[in-house]
């Protein structure tokens, strides 16, 4: 469900869904807005705890988008633990500078 109510026609009219509207064209770049808007509040509350473990947990999501990553094996001055699986799971939170390298590719 997109969020988008339905609209009952008047007479004479055909129906017309979110579909034909196009409601959904735009809801991956609305989402990620979103999404950006929501991180800009976390960064501004004060609870230093909540904010790291979100910042850990958001970095490691973004990290498969990573072409440093990837490509190099720049791994060895993080301070990861790899599981199993070869998920890379921080201990702590990584420095601005480091998610600027690490990131450096999509920023520009």
């Amino acid at each position: 469900m997109g969020g988008h109510l339905y609209h009952h026609p008047s007479k004479g009219k055909s129906a017309t869904t979110c579909i034909t509207e196009e409601l959904y064209a735009n809801d991956t770049t609305k989402s990620l807005k979103f999404l950006a808007n929501w991180l800009i509040k976390v960064a501004q509350i004060k609870n230093d705890e909540i904010k790291e473990k979100i910042l850990v947990k958001t970095v490691e999501s973004f990290l498969p988008f990573n072409t440093i990553l990837s490509t190099t094996s720049t791994t060895s001055f993080l301070t990861i633990n790899t599981s199993i699986d070869q998920k890379i799971h921080f201990i702590k939170p990584s420095s601005l500078f480091m998610i600027k390298i690490l990131f450096i590719d999509i920023s520009r």
